[in-house]
């Protein structure tokens, strides 16, 4: 349809995959600690339960909408997505160890975030694109429905 406009509410893609992947580091340094039994450590125990506290905020908050049979929106991840961005710190605190080192890893994801939504900003805003445009702006093909495509 030539007279409509598609916006993507999709968030920051950075930030998504910084996220999840946070997650997942979150749970596989959790299982190493759990398997060497090394908890005793004031670090390890503060690592495990904040960041226990926010897995379970992240799990509580998604795992509801998983199981729902119907298409899920922006609305539906955002309460587990701030739960997940807790962690992100917890996780960012637990793996940097110097101010600098913080410094360093907080410049890199306010770059990579800025970075991204200035490429992306084209689809969160609603600008006038043809369909290949709007492919070549996608991470994933799997994030719009080819019948969504103007």
């Amino acid at each position: 349809r030539e007279d409509s406009l598609t916006m993507l509410l999709i968030g920051n893609p950075f930030v998504w995959w910084l996220a999840l992947f946070t997650l997942v580091g979150w749970v596989m340094v959790g299982l190493i600690f759990l398997y060497q039994e090394d908890i005793v450590s004031e670090r390890a125990r503060f690592f495990l339960q904040r960041g226990g506290w926010c897995a379970l905020g992240y799990a509580s908050n998604y795992l509801p909408f998983s199981i729902v049979p119907r298409q899920c929106y922006l609305y539906h991840y955002v309460p587990a997505f701030f739960w997940n961005i807790l962690l992100v710190g917890v996780f960012l605190d637990f793996v940097t160890k110097t101010q600098r080192s913080r410094s360093f890893v907080c410049l890199f994801i306010i770059v990579g975030t800025l970075v991204v939504w200035t490429l992306k900003s084209p689809l969160y805003y609603g600008a006038w694109l043809t369909k290949e445009e709007i492919k070549s702006l996608l991470s994933l093909a799997s994030w719009i429905h080819p019948d969504y495509l103007p």
